[in-house]
C-alpha cells in the first residue's frame, strides 16, 4: 500500500514511479488523481512520440518515487478553455431542447393523440398543427381521431404513416 506521504505529493504534471504487486513497475507522469477513490492516471511514454496510459488504484502498488512537476510545464501543457465560448454552448444547447421539447408537446392531445404522434415521430419527423400532427413539414397530415383512414397528403408519405398506425394500433387498443 502506498504512503500517505507519497501520496498527498502526487500533482499533475509529477513524474511518478511504482511498482504493482504483480511486480510490474510504472514509470511516467501524472495525468489525473483521483484522492477520493485511490486512483491515479499515468502516462507513460514508450518512445517520444508514443505512450500509453496506466489507471492504476494506490492501494495495490508501492509508490517508489514521486517528482514534484515543473510548474511552469504543467500550466503550459493544460489546455486552455474559452469560458464564454462553453457558455454560449450551452445556452443554444438548452435553446435548441426547449425548442424540441415544445414542438413535442401539446397539453391539449388525449392519450391516444400523444402516442401516434410519438410512434411516428421515432421514425418520420413530425410537428403539431394545433390538433393536428404534422409529418414531415406537410408531407402529410394525420387529423383527429388519429387512425390510418385519416392520414392525407403524398400518396408515399400516407403509405409510410399508414403502415406505422397499422402497427400501433394494435398497442393502443
Amino acid at each position: 500500500m502506498a504512503s500517505a506521504s507519497l501520496k498527498s505529493s502526487i500533482k499533475m504534471g509529477a513524474e511518478i514511479r511504482l511498482t504493482t504487486y504483480l511486480e510490474e513497475t510504472i514509470t511516467g507522469e501524472v495525468e489525473a488523481y483521483d484522492a477520493q477513490n485511490d486512483l491515479v492516471v499515468i502516462k507513460s511514454y514508450v518512445s517520444p512520440k508514443c505512450y500509453d496510459y496506466h489507471v492504476v488504484n494506490l492501494t495495490y502498488v508501492t509508490l517508489e518515487r514521486v517528482n514534484e512537476p515543473d510548474p511552469a510545464l504543467v500550466e503550459a501543457n493544460r489546455p486552455s478553455i474559452d469560458i464564454s465560448k462553453a457558455r454560449d454552448r450551452a445556452a443554444r444547447e438548452i435553446e435548441k431542447k426547449i425548442c424540441e421539447a415544445k414542438r413535442r408537446a401539446n397539453p391539449d392531445a388525449d392519450r391516444r393523440a400523444r402516442a401516434v404522434f410519438q410512434a411516428v415521430d421515432k421514425i418520420l419527423k413530425c410537428e403539431w398543427m394545433k390538433n393536428d400532427i404534422d409529418v414531415l413539414d406537410g408531407a402529410a397530415v394525420i387529423r383527429a381521431p388519429f387512425s390510418s383512414d385519416c392520414v392525407e397528403g403524398e400518396p408515399r408519405t400516407v403509405a409510410q404513416v399508414r403502415k406505422i398506425l397499422s402497427k400501433l394500433s394494435s398497442t393502443i387498443e
